[in-house]
């Protein structure tokens, strides 16, 4: 039997959720993901004339910035898919919290 039902002509799934409010969070979690991996870009202009960047400089800045963050995906990725994502996003927010606290509290 399929976990998702027929509702009026809307798909929701058992629990009477609807996918809609889902799919506008994750808008929502893509817009800020786009936002973090653009960091570079707005402050390039900052780095060239008052800082004496070179446009390579600026590039390979970007490459050094973005490379971790692809390693990352893969590795929460293989997280969700072997744990769920509810258990990796809780344990996330701890380790960040327990990594982000202690600095502004010092």
């Amino acid at each position: 039997m399929c976990a998702i039902q027929y509702y009026r002509g809307c798909a929701r799934d058992r629990s009477g959720r609807d996918p809609l409010v889902g799919s506008f969070f994750l808008c929502i979690a893509i817009a800020g993901n786009y936002y973090e991996y653009d960091a570079i870009a707005p402050i390039a202009d900052f780095l060239r004339t008052q800082r004496g960047f070179t446009q390579s400089q600026i590039g390979m800045l970007n490459a050094v910035f973005s490379l971790p963050n692809i390693g990352l995906a893969l590795v929460g990725g293989l997280l969700i898919d072997r744990y769920g994502p509810v258990r990796v996003a809780l344990r996330s927010m701890l380790i960040s919290a327990a990594i982000g606290v202690p600095q502004y509290a010092a």
